[in-house]
């Protein structure tokens, strides 16, 4: 069973303290003669997130258990809702080495960490064809125009089943 992250934990970082890293998928070997040779070294495409949260003395006692307790001191896996670059997802990411706080004032703990993602989230090849040809605002409106269709006008213009 994957761990989850605590209920009573704040997950959403500090925005000027974010960032991630999408690792690179492709090997790249140069000839002696003619263009190099890309070829893919792995099929998913993973990303270390860098980031800091920012956490009452309560929170930091919760987050400092449940680090240890639940996840071996960081060893296992866990499930987060995680900021991608548009929305927060839940994620499946590990810690990549040790927590670092830093207390920040009297009250407040700033706790950097880096994650380890083994899928980095992206939309699907038909969502890329579909917003790159009609643009987001014109997808919208064919979306809302399709919704409208299924939904509302459809049902009502349909015969009964007899």
């Amino acid at each position: 069973m994957t761990a989850t992250w605590p209920a009573g934990l704040t997950y959403q970082p500090s925005r000027d303290d974010l960032d991630f890293d999408p690792h690179e998928p492709l090997l790249r070997t140069d000839m002696e003669a003619g263009p190099a040779r890309t070829r893919m070294r792995f099929s998913r495409s993973p990303a270390t997130f860098r980031q800091t949260w920012l956490w009452d003395l309560d929170e930091f006692e919760l987050f400092k258990g449940w680090y240890q307790h639940v996840l071996g001191n960081g060893q296992l896996s866990f499930t987060v809702p995680l900021f991608t670059g548009s929305r927060y997802e839940p994620t499946l990411v590990k810690f990549v080495g040790p927590y670092r706080p830093k207390l920040r004032g009297s009250m407040t703990w700033a706790v950097s960490a880096t994650l380890s993602v083994r899928q980095l989230a992206t939309i699907n090849a038909d969502a890329v064809w579909f917003l790159g040809t009609y643009g987001p605002e014109d997808a919208a409106r064919l979306m809302a125009s399709l919704d409208e269709l299924v939904n509302v006008t459809l049902p009502t213009s349909l015969p009964a089943n007899e």
